[in-house]
């Protein structure tokens, strides 16, 4: 487990307190956060995708996360986002409620049992159309019975939007075993896609492929990463090696300028910063 305390966390009010939970493809994390955004306590718990039909693994994983310390806490809300396995887009002006499965077959037919859920980016008039992996629906279900994670994309892209950054440029969420990458050009949003990574040179692979298919030249590029990374990880280092700058995502703007603890970075918890200010 990664494991980020402020020792004074839990003299705050509850009543004042944020608990926000991300569930992707290889992790699942918590972030408890005060009034003005800060991250008071952080945990991750990681798997491979291995463990992804091993019910025993799934049974430990999930009453590890009940009996963690923030899932149990008390707090005044709840945001539970997912990261899916397989989602694509559409824009609001096509889209049509009932053909939400039609819209989805040609993406996959793989786990046809479980539901195709869907969401609307409004600040890009986009659809977003999502399904779980088992491993994800099976968790979810154990931690969450009654609720429905918001993916995650409903508030990342608009973020990723509002960068003054023009031209066209590469967004990627390192994980452990996952690299999720977005194309932005000029604020307009161009691509977005989820690749699995069993070791580090396919990270480099993955990201090399797609700067092919945009014309983008990596000896002149601004890589912009943020996720279970920092500038000492293996993964940012090869990428150095081959990127003209590598820049990490952060929310500084989101959180109060007062603020004089940071017991871990913004870019490692993005998702659960921004969430919490839209």
């Amino acid at each position: 487990m990664v494991e980020y305390i402020d020792p004074a966390w839990e003299k705050e009010n509850p009543a004042h307190l944020k608990l926000s939970t991300l569930l992707g493809v290889d992790s699942f994390s918590l972030s408890m956060q005060n009034p003005k955004n800060v991250v008071l306590a952080f945990h991750q718990y990681q798997w491979s995708p291995a463990d992804d039909n091993a019910s025993s693994g799934l049974l430990a994983l999930s009453n590890k996360i009940k009996e963690d310390k923030l899932f149990c806490s008390p707090y005044a809300n709840l945001t539970f986002q997912l990261i899916p396995s397989f989602f694509s887009f559409l824009p609001v002006r096509l889209f049509d409620q009932k053909q939400v499965n039609t819209y989805f077959n040609h993406l996959t037919d793989e786990y046809m049992d479980i539901a195709v859920n869907y969401d609307i980016i409004n600040e890009l008039e986009l659809v977003v159309l999502y399904k779980e992996n088992p491993f994800q629906q099976s968790l979810r279900k154990l931690l969450f019975p009654d609720k429905i994670a918001s993916p995650v994309f409903t508030s990342m892209l608009p973020f990723l939007m509002q960068q003054d950054i023009h031209d066209t440029h590469l967004f990627c969420r390192i994980s452990g075993n996952s690299l999720l990458l977005f194309i932005f050009t000029d604020k307009f949003f161009q691509f977005a896609n989820q690749f699995y990574c069993n070791h580090i040179a396919d990270f480099q692979y993955y990201i090399l492929l797609v700067c092919t298919q945009f014309q983008l030249n990596p000896v002149i590029e601004t890589l912009y990463v943020w996720g279970d990374c920092d500038e000492e990880s293996e993964v940012i280092l090869k990428l150095k090696s081959i990127f003209c700058r590598i820049k990490f995502l952060n929310a500084q703007l989101i959180i109060a300028p007062d603020t004089k603890t940071r017991i871990v970075s913004e870019s490692r918890v993005l998702e659960h910063l921004i969430l919490n200010t839209t």
